[in-house]
């Protein structure tokens, strides 16, 4: 994630693919937006089941990685 001191929004296609951390299990998650705090960054992500459940969550940066598994295929694909 760059550095910034300000919220942003990621358009569709420009949003990261990521895993976020619920339940101790890592997910397939979709970062649509982040803002600093002095606690560090936080991330409003969709986030999927495999079930095809798909939800809205807000992740500290702790609960938030890289994507394992590249699932940009047939989107714009944002960056990380």
């Amino acid at each position: 994630m760059s550095e910034s001191t300000s919220y942003r929004v990621n358009p569709p296609g420009e949003r990261p693919d990521v895993e976020v951390r619920v339940d101790e299990d890592w997910l397939p998650a979709e970062i649509r937006s982040w803002s600093p705090s002095p606690s560090g960054w936080w991330a409003n992500c969709s986030w999927h089941r495999s079930t095809g459940e798909t939800r809205l969550g807000t992740f500290h940066e702790a609960d938030v990685r890289p994507d394992t598994v590249d699932r940009s295929f047939g989107r714009g694909g944002g960056t990380w």
